[in-house]
């Protein structure tokens, strides 16, 4: 893992132009962690730094045109190199004006949430949503860098921290029991930070393997979407004014590995334990998300728009136990009653 430092900035600097340089940061990590970012905004042109909001809402078409004028009116060029610096959302964001603008110009990460760190900054999946479906225009481009530094969690609200622990929690069932068994025993925020540093090092590792097999999700990075099926379904209905409260991309992905850990149980014979230890980690770190029973058909429409579907046939990974992950096609009825599970 790369450190974010100022000799890594200054060697990927050096076959670049600096007057061809650009930073585009989330506006809360500028508002929040000013000093940190001098490592980068005292190198680059200060007219070449743009600041923006760093959720969901960035990830829009109409911000594709804005930012990449931007980018034009400023001359970036074909040589141009964009520093990303934010959580999920933004580097999804801009990984995607990367690759369109000027056909693809080079990007680096420096994710600043726990969720970009173990996800987003890895494997070069980049995306904006459309249509009200998560992530429905995006493509595969690899960043040139990954700057990690773990001190710009300590300004990360403790909601922000249990999303991205979402997504290690993932990383546990997929790798196996001793890694998902100290997961669970690890307090997310009051926990030591050593310890949560040695956690992320392992989840970029574990994705590191699928990516390097399968760049392009035609195989085994596939597994990687556990918990995914139904969780960006329950992430996209919680927009609605019939959910008790909106889900971070982490939460949601927690939602999800309970609903499909219960279809796991029953469709793949996998042990109820870890479902049932998930379910006392939701009690004990993260806030109730529910919804009316007549909303379960609403949920079940949001999955089949799901982009990893097969023509009308839902796919989802499952577990046959802990670090064996599979995929399987689940049918309506399935769905419906890991919704109603959850929900009860």
């Amino acid at each position: 893992m790369l450190r974010y430092s100022a000799d890594s900035i200054r060697n990927l600097l050096a076959p670049k132009s600096l007057g061809d340089t650009y930073a585009i940061i989330d506006e809360q990590v500028v508002q929040k962690q000013p000093q940190r970012l001098l490592v980068l905004t005292s190198i680059i042109p200060p007219e070449h730094i743009l600041s923006l909001v760093g959720n969901e809402s960035v990830k829009t078409l109409s911000n594709i045109e804005r930012v990449a004028s931007w980018l034009n009116s400023c001359g970036a060029t074909r040589n141009a190199l964009i520093f990303a610096v934010g959580g999920g959302a933004l580097l999804d964001f801009v990984g995607l004006l990367a690759a369109l603008y000027k056909r693809g110009v080079d990007v680096v990460y420096i994710p600043t949430t726990l969720l970009a760190m173990v996800d987003a900054a890895i494997g070069g999946k980049t995306a904006i949503n459309m249509a009200g479906v998560k992530n429905l225009l995006g493509i595969i481009k690899q960043p040139k860098a990954v700057l990690f530094d773990e001190s710009f969690l300590q300004s990360l609200p403790a909601e922000h921290v249990y999303s991205g622990y979402g997504e290690l929690l993932k990383y546990g069932l997929l790798y196996g029991v001793t890694l998902w068994n100290d997961l669970l025993k690890f307090d997310p925020v009051g926990g030591c930070r050593a310890t949560l540093s040695c956690f992320i090092e392992q989840a970029v590792v574990i994705k590191q393997r699928y990516v390097a097999n399968d760049l392009y999700d035609n195989g085994q990075r596939r597994m990687l979407n556990l918990g995914h099926t139904l969780g960006h379904a329950f992430e996209a209905f919680s927009y609605s004014s019939k959910a008790n409260r909106i889900l971070l991309h982490g939460e949601a992905v927690i939602f999800g590995l309970i609903a499909e850990l219960f279809i796991s149980h029953h469709k793949l014979g996998c042990p109820a334990i870890p479902l049932h230890q998930l379910q006392a980690f939701v009690r004990e770190y993260l806030s109730p998300f529910s919804f009316p029973c007549t909303c379960q058909q609403d949920i079940l429409e949001l999955v089949h728009h799901d982009k990893k579907n097969e023509l009308n046939e839902v796919r989802m990974i499952g577990l046959r136990q802990i670090g064996k992950p599979v995929e399987v096609s689940v049918s309506d009825n399935e769905l419906l009653a890991a919704i109603d599970f959850f929900n009860d």
